[in-house]
């Protein structure tokens, strides 16, 4: 049986007798407990829920709890918490479900989590799993471990393209698709390579450094759609720079091409067994539609972090994807949802 909140436990002297002397009235208040019970008792954890993150260092004001802390909300301006006071042996589990990475401070000044260096963050990517931070050491400042995964995947967006055939379809983006030189939208690519970008949000970045190992896509593209001479293609554009609508230098680029033979050296392969049953129109991951990942290999720059970004926020390095849709293709509208794995640095 579980043992009610707020059950009080005496401890007496060895040299006490423990025999029961108390009147029948006292002793129907009484109940015994197995060490089975106490150990399952007291290891039942308390869930916080909702939690979001606030600032981008270690003055954060969210101190997480002991107990299991699901951080639904975070943003490139908020993405910060904390650990709570040391308390050797406790544990403190984290679930980030809010999009973007969290770093995760340790609780004091001086304070040092696995062997990163003093007072820097461990961070937590949103995919929904469970870590957890184990105390291993108080007196302060404390310090804790934790296991971390080696790669994290990133769902970017998904690009919707409504295109005719006869005519050809290229847009940028990472969310939704831009049309190029659109007004206020300008993506614009000069000979010298380099681009100009007038709307901050259809670009990719992170609020901290990692390095990227490959790009992977799921479409609704059937071979039947791409059954002329030219490929769909998507590519991948990585440019560094500082500020907005400014003029950036192409740092390295991937190209994915959807041929209508798998047996081309550049196609991706459909869905097979694993993918959802074929629909009318087919829906992104259907058995039959093109999917596929394009690892960084030699020849292009795969040392590169990703930038802080959000629109307001400038650093290293940020990301655009290029989509083209040759005029051969068949009308409708295309769906590529874009993913991007990466090792934090």
């Amino acid at each position: 049986m579980a043992i009610p909140t707020g059950t009080k436990f005496h401890g007496v002297a060895p040299e006490v007798s423990t025999k029961n002397l108390g009147s029948a009235q006292v002793n129907a208040m009484r109940d015994v407990y197995t060490i089975e019970e106490i150990r399952t008792s007291a290891g039942t954890d308390s869930v916080y829920d909702n939690l979001v993150a606030q600032g981008t260092d270690e003055t954060t004001t969210l101190v997480l709890d002991y107990g299991v802390n699901i951080i639904t909300t975070s943003t490139a301006l908020d993405y910060a918490a904390k650990l709570p006071q040391p308390v050797t042996g406790r544990s403190v589990k984290v679930v980030n479900t809010s999009g973007l990475a969290v770093s995760i401070y340790p609780s004091n000044i001086g304070g040092q989590i696995n062997d990163l260096p003093i007072d820097q963050p461990a961070l937590v990517p949103a995919d929904g799993n469970l870590y957890t931070f184990t105390c291993i050491e108080n007196p302060l400042p404390g310090a804790w471990s934790v296991q971390l995964p080696s790669n994290v995947i990133l769902e970017v967006g998904t690009l919707e393209i409504n295109h005719t055939n006869g005519v050809d379809s290229i847009v940028y983006g990472s969310n939704t698709a831009v049309t190029p030189l659109s007004g206020p939208d300008v993506i614009s690519q000069d000979p010298s390579g380099s681009v100009t970008i007038a709307n901050p949000t259809q670009w990719m970045s992170l609020n901290f450094a990692a390095t990227i190992v490959r790009a992977g896509y799921y479409t609704n593209i059937l071979p039947t759609d791409v059954a002329g001479p030219s490929p769909i293609q998507i590519e991948r554009n990585q440019f560094g720079g500082q500020t907005q609508s400014s003029s950036f230098t192409i740092l390295g680029r991937e190209l994915a091409e959807f041929y209508p033979s798998p047996s081309h050296p550049f196609a991706f392969s459909v869905v097979g067994a694993g993918g959802t049953t074929i629909q009318t129109p087919a829906l992104i991951g259907n058995v039959g539609t093109y999917a596929g990942l394009t690892p960084v290999t030699s020849g292009y720059r795969n040392d590169l972090m990703l930038g802080d970004s959000n629109g307001t926020i400038f650093t290293d390095y940020w990301n655009i994807w290029k989509v083209t849709i040759p005029a051969s293709a068949a009308t409708k509208t295309y769906s590529i949802q874009i993913f991007l794995e990466y090792t934090l640095i």
